[in-house]
C-alpha cells in the first residue's frame, strides 16, 4: 500500500495521493482539474503561484484560457467556505497569482493515518526491536511478504515514528533488478550519502576517512575532488575483508554518537557484497545502537538470489537475526479500510459488509491490489452518482481479476503521451532521471518534467524523487515507481524491438553526458547496451563495471560483470578479434577468481587453461605475455615448480621476441623463484639481477603499473634469500633492509606483505627467533587486517617456529601445524618442504622422534614430486639429527650409520648446489657424530674448512656454534 500523502487545515484534510478532499470523516466532492489546482496550490503552500504556473503544472499542451483557473479557485473557496476577508486558505496575489496560506497542522502522533489499517502487531514488534537496539545489541531484522503486500509502507510508517521520537537516525538504500546485483555495496552507499545529507552535523565524512577510507572512495559525494587521487592510493589493494572490517567499525563508531536504523530495501536483487557487509555486522560483538531492516520477495529470494537464502539460513541458526513476515490483510481490515474511503458515501453494493467481502476475495487482503480497487470502485460510484443512475448494473462487474489487470486498465485510461512516457520510463529503470526519458522521447526536459510532476502529483505511476545533475550540465529531476510492478508490467508489454531501441538511446544520452566519467555509470550503461543489443558497448562498460567492483574487493560482482561480457561474445561475428577479446577478458577474470577462490583452485586453472589455448590462436603479443605468466605464476603457487620453469622460459623468449622489458622482467622474476625453488641457486641470483637491472621504480612500482605488487620488493626479497644460502648471511640482512624500505616506499599491503614474506624467511635460515617473531606477528596482523589467506598461514608457521625456539615448544608445535592446514586448505603446494622442516625441527626438540621423521619423510617425497628441492639437504640433515636421538645414550650401530649417511648426503647436496650455510650446518652435525666415534682429527680438518670459507657472518648462531665446536676439537 503507498504510503499517504496528507496535509491539515482547519476542519479539512487533503489526501494528495488519492487524491480527495475531507472535511472531517465527510469527503468534499470537487472535479478533477480544481481538485488538481487545489493539490497543486497545497504543495507550494506559502508560495505564490501564478496562472500560468497553474495551467503549465495542470492543463499540459492544452490551450484553456486563465479564467479556467479563475474558476477553479472559485470552486475551491465555495469547497472550503473561504468567504470572509482576510481568507482564510486562498490568498489572491495582485497581479502575481494565489497563495495557500493555511498552515499544514497534522493530528497528534497518537491518532494514526486515516487511511493506515493493520499492522499494529508488526509495527509493536519492529518499536521492541529498536528498543534492544538502543540498548546497544545490534539487530537484524527480515521484512518479508509478496509483491504489493506493504513492506515499504510498513517500513516507511516505523521510520516515520522513529523521526518523531527523535530516538534514532535513519536511512534508507535500495537494490535495484536492473544492475544492483552487479554494482557492490549499492544500496549501502545510497544509505550513507543520504545519512550525510540529512545529518550534516554529524560529519559522516570524517568518521569514515578516519575509519573506512576505503569506503570513502566509493562514496565520491562525501570526498572533495582534490582528495580522491590521495586517498585511492592509499587504500591501493584494498581487499573484500578489509572492506567488511572498515565498513563494521565505521557503523559502531558512528552508532556511538546517534542510535541509527537503516532499511535496505528488495534484497532479493542485492549484490553479494552487501550480504556479506550485513553477515560481517551482524557477528560484531561491540556495542552498536544499530537496527538494520532488510525487506524481501520470498519467491524471488529462492528462484533468484541463492546466496540471501545462504544467509537468512545461517543466520537463522545461529540466532542472529529476525524474522518478520508479512501476511495479507484480513478481511476486518479491508471492511475498516472501506468505512474510512466511504464514510459518508454509497458504497458500491448494499453494504460496506459485502463490498468488503467482494474486495477480500479479489484481492486476498493484498493492500496494493486493495487500494487501487477501492479507487476504481469509488470513480465508478462518482459516475453513477453524476449520471443519477444509481441503479443498475454493479460496479464490481469489471473490477480486474489482478494487480497486473489492474494496473493495465489504469494505464489505459490515461492519453497516449502520458502512456509513452512511462513506457519509456519504464526503460529508464525502476528510478529513472526525466533527462534520460526526455532523450527516449526526443522532447524537450522541460515538458517531460511537467507531465512527470502531474502524475506524481496525482500519485499515478509515479512519485517524485530528487533532482540530479550530470557531468555536462544537464540538471533534471528523478523519478521512481511507486511500486516495483507498475515498472514490471509496463516494461514487459513492450516489443523487443522497442525496448531495445530505447534502451540504446538512453544509454547513448547517458554516455555522452557522463563523459570522461562514464565509468562511474559502468554497470548502468553495460545494462542498457546489452538490452540494446550493442554488445560491443556492453562488454567495454562490463569490464569497467568488473574494475569498480574490484577497486571496492567485491570479487563476486567483478566475476559476474566478466563472465556476462565472456557470454555476449558469442553474437560478434569477426572471430579474430573475438578470440582476441575472449582471451583478455579470461585474463582479466583470473584475478577476481584468483581472490575469490585462491591461486591454485580449480576454477583459476580452468580458466588460465582456457587462455592458453586462445593465445596459441591470436597474434597479441602482449595479451600471449600476460597468459604465460598466468600460468606460470599458477603452476608455482600449486607447487608444481618443474611446469612453472618451463612456462616462464617460454615468457623469457616471448619478451624478448617483443622486445617488451615489462615481460622480461616478469620472467626474470619468474625464472629467479622457479630455480631457487630446485635449489639452483647461482641460476635464481642471475635472474634476480638481470630483473633488478630491468626494474625503474618510476615505471614498474604499483603507484604507476597497477600491479599487485612491486616487482623490486620480488627481486631484492629474493636476493637476500639466496645470499643467505650461498654464504652470506649479512648480505641478506642487508637485502632485507633494502627490501622492506621499498616496500615501504609505496606501502600497499601486497607490497608489505611480501617484504615481511622475505624478512622472515631470512631471519629463520640465520636462527634468530625473536626477529622472526616481531615480523610474524606484523605478517599476521596485515593478513587478518586485509584478509590474505596464504599470509596468514605463512605468519603462523614461522611464528610457531619461533615460540618453539623460545622454549615454548607446545604453542609453538600447534601453531605450525594449524598454519600448514591453512597452507594447504588454500592450494598452495609451493615452500611445502621447509615448512615441514620447521615442524619436524619443533617435534625433535621435544622428542617427538617418530613424528618428526615421518613430518620429514614427507617432505622429501613432495620435494621428488614436486621438483622443490631446495632445503633437501637440510631434510636430510634433520633426518641423521632425529636418527641420532632415536639411538639414545646407547647408539646403534645400524642407526648411527644412516645417521653419518644422511649428513654426508646432506653435504654433497649442499655442495652441488653452492649452499655454502646448509653445507656449514650438515658439516657441523657431521662433526658431532665423527667426534662420538673417536675421529675428531677428521671432524675437525672437515669443519675447520668450510667455517674457515666464511667472510661474514660470524654473529650468527650457526658460524658461533661451528666456532664452539672446533675449539673444542681442537
Amino acid at each position: 500500500m503507498s504510503t499517504p500523502e496528507i496535509y491539515y487545515f482547519s476542519s479539512f484534510h487533503l489526501d494528495a495521493s488519492a487524491p480527495q478532499l475531507w472535511r472531517g470523516t465527510e469527503p468534499v466532492e470537487l472535479r478533477p482539474k480544481t481538485l488538481s489546482v487545489l493539490v497543486y496550490l497545497v504543495k507550494n503552500q506559502g508560495r505564490t503561484v501564478s496562472a500560468n504556473e497553474l495551467l503549465q503544472g495542470n492543463w499540459p499542451e492544452v490551450a484553456v484560457s486563465p479564467g479556467t483557473v479563475k474558476i477553479s479557485i472559485h470552486e475551491i473557496r465555495e469547497a472550503l467556505e473561504d468567504k470572509q476577508k482576510p481568507a482564510q486558505f486562498v490568498e489572491t496575489v495582485h497581479r502575481q497569482g494565489y497563495r495557500f496560506i493555511a498552515p499544514n497542522n497534522p493530528p497528534d502522533d497518537s491518532v494514526p493515518s486515516p487511511l493506515f489499517v493493520g499492522r499494529t502487531t508488526e509495527l509493536s514488534q519492529l518499536e521492541h526491536w529498536l528498543e534492544k537496539a538502543l540498548s546497544g545489541r545490534r539487530q537484524l531484522v527480515f521484512l518479508s511478504g509478496e509483491p504489493g503486500i506493504g513492506k515499504t509502507t510498513v517500513v516507511q510508517k516505523f521510520l516515520d515514528q522513529v523521526k518523531t521520537s527523535g530516538k534514532a537516525w535513519t536511512s534508507l538504500g535500495q537494490c535495484l533488478e536492473y544492475y544492483g546485483e552487479g554494482e557492490a555495496y549499492l544500496p549501502v552507499l545510497e544509505a550513507l550519502e543520504l545519512l550525510s545529507q540529512d545529518h550534516v552535523d554529524a560529519n559522516i565524512p570524517a568518521i569514515f576517512r578516519q575509519y573506512a577510507p576505503a569506503w570513502l572512495t566509493c562514496l565520491p559525494a562525501l570526498l572533495p575532488p582534490q582528495e580522491r587521487p590521495a586517498l585511492q592510493q592509499q587504500t591501493l589493494g584494498t581487499t573484500r575483508e578489509r572492506m567488511l572490517r572498515e565498513g563494521g567499525a565505521a557503523l559502531e563508531v558512528l552508532t556511538a554518537r546517534q542510535a541509527l536504523v537503516l532499511v535496505l530495501e528488495d534484497l532479493h536483487w542485492s549484490d553479494p557484497s552487501t550480504l556479506d557487509l550485513l553477515s560481517y555486522v551482524t557477528r560484531g560483538t561491540k556495542p552498536a545502537r544499530l537496527l538494520i531492516i532488510g525487506t524481501y520477495r520470498p519467491a524471488e529470494m529462492l528462484s533468484g538470489n541463492p546466496p540471501l537464502k545462504a544467509l537468512i539460513q545461517g543466520l537463522e541458526l545461529r540466532k542472529q537475526s529476525q524474522q518478520l513476515p508479512l501476511e495479507f490483510l484480513s478481511k476486518a481490515d479491508v471492511e475498516q479500510y472501506l468505512a474510512l474511503r466511504f464514510d459518508g458515501a454509497e458504497p458500491p453494493t448494499s453494504s460496506l459488509e459485502s463490498t468488503a467481502d467482494f474486495v477480500h476475495q479479489r484481492t486476498k487482503g493484498n493492500p496494493l491490489f486493495m487500494v487501487n480497487i477501492v479507487s476504481t470502485l469509488k470513480q465508478s460510484v462518482h459516475k453513477r452518482q453524476e449520471n443519477g443512475t444509481s441503479t443498475g448494473d454493479s460496479p464490481l462487474r469489471d473490477v480486474p481479476s489482478d494487480v497486473q489487470q489492474l494496473i493495465k486498465q489504469q494505464y489505459g485510461r490515461l492519453d497516449p503521451d502520458e502512456q509513452e512516457l512511462l513506457e519509456v520510463a519504464s526503460v529508464a529503470g525502476m528510478s529513472f532521471s526525466a533527462a534520460a526519458v526526455a532523450t527516449g522521447l526526443g522532447k524537450p526536459i522541460e515538458a517531460v518534467e511537467s507531465r512527470c510532476a502531474r502524475l506524481a502529483q496525482y500519485t499515478l505511476f509515479l512519485q517524485s524523487a530528487n533532482e540530479e545533475s550530470w557531468p555536462d550540465g544537464t540538471i533534471a529531476t528523478r523519478y521512481e515507481f511507486i511500486h516495483a510492478l507498475y515498472q514490471e508490467v509496463l516494461y514487459n508489454q513492450l516489443t523487443a524491438a522497442r525496448r531495445a531501441a530505447l534502451h540504446q538511446r538512453i544509454g547513448r544520452r547517458l554516455e555522452k553526458a557522463y563523459g570522461e566519467h562514464a565509468a562511474e555509470k559502468a554497470a548502468e550503461l553495460a545494462t542498457h547496451f546489452e538490452r540494446g543489443q550493442l554488445d560491443e558497448k556492453a562488454i567495454h562498460y562490463l569490464q569497467l563495471a568488473a574494475q569498480n567492483s574490484m577497486s571496492r574487493s567485491a570479487h563476486h560482482e567483478a566475476i559476474q560483470h566478466l563472465t556476462k561480457a565472456l557470454g555476449l561474445l558469442h553474437h560478434r561475428p569477426d572471430r579474430t578479434k573475438r578470440i582476441q577479446q575472449e582471451l583478455s577478458l579470461n585474463l582479466d577474470l583470473s584475478v577476481p577468481l584468483i581472490a575469490a577462490t585462491g591461486y591454485a583452485s580449480s576454477e583459476v586453472e580452468c580458466v588460465h587453461m582456457h587462455a592458453h589455448q586462445l593465445s596459441i590462436r591470436t597474434r597479441n603479443r602482449e595479451l600471449r605475455a600476460r597468459t604465460l605468466f598466468g600460468l606460470c605464476e599458477l603452476h608455482l603457487v600449486r607447487g608444481n615448480i618443474l611446469a612453472g620453469c618451463e612456462q616462464a622460459q617460454e615468457l623469457l623468449r616471448h619478451a624478448r621476441r617483443i622486445r617488451s622489458q615489462e615481460a622480461q622482467l616478469h620472467a626474470h622474476s619468474l625464472l629467479s623463484s622457479a630455480f631457487y625453488f630446485q635449489g639452483k641457486l647461482n641460476e635464481a641470483k642471475s635472474h634476480s639481477e638481470a630483473a633488478c637491472d630491468i626494474y625503474d621504480w618510476h615505471k614498474h612500482s604499483p603507484s604507476v603499473s597497477g600491479t599487485p605488487h612491486d616487482p623490486g620488493v620480488y627481486c631484492l626479497g629474493g636476493l637476500s634469500c639466496f645470499a643467505w644460502h650461498l654464504g652470506s648471511p649479512d648480505q641478506a640482512v642487508q637485502n632485507v633492509h633494502e627490501t622492506l624500505a621499498l616496500a615501504h616506499k609505496f606501502p600497499s599491503p601486497n607490497n608489505l606483505g611480501l617484504a615481511y614474506s622475505f624478512a622472515m624467511e631470512v631471519f629463520q635460515f640465520r636462527r634468530e627467533p625473536e626477529r622472526v617473531r616481531d615480523k610474524a606477528e606484523m605478517m599476521i596482523t596485515l593478513a587478518l587486517e586485509y584478509g590474505f589467506p596464504f599470509w596468514l598461514a605463512e605468519g603462523q608457521i614461522m611464528k610457531g617456529w619461533a615460540l618453539a625456539q623460545q622454549g615454548k615448544e607446545t604453542e609453538g608445535i600447534a601453531l605450525i601445524e594449524q598454519g600448514l592446514a591453512a597452507w594447504q586448505n588454500t592450494g598452495a603446494g609451493i615452500n611445502a618442504t621447509n615448512f615441514r622442516a620447521l615442524l619436524a625441527e619443533s617435534y625433535e626438540r621435544v622428542g617427538r622422534v617418530k613424528d618428526g621423521l615421518k613430518t620429514l619423510q614427507e617432505a622429501l617425497k613432495i620435494g621428488r614430486k614436486t621438483g622443490e628441492r631446495f632445503y633437501e639437504a637440510e631434510l636430510q640433515r634433520l633426518t641423521g639429527e632425529l636418527m641420532q636421538l632415536k639411538a639414545g645414550k646407547n647408539p646403534k650401530e645400524q642407526l648411527a650409520n644412516d645417521a653419518e649417511e644422511c649428513f654426508r648426503k646432506a653435504i654433497r647436496l649442499a655442495r652441488h648446489r653452492k649452499a655454502k650455510s646448509l653445507e656449514l650446518r650438515a658439516e657441523v652435525s657431521l662433526a658431532r657424530l665423527l667426534h662420538t666415534q673417536g675421529k675428531g682429527n677428521l671432524a675437525q680438518r672437515r669443519l675447520k674448512k668450510i667455517h674457515d670459507w666464511f667472510t661474514e657472518g660470524f654473529n650468527t648462531p650457526d658460524l658461533k656454534e661451528a666456532k664452539v665446536l672446533l675449539d673444542e676439537l681442537s
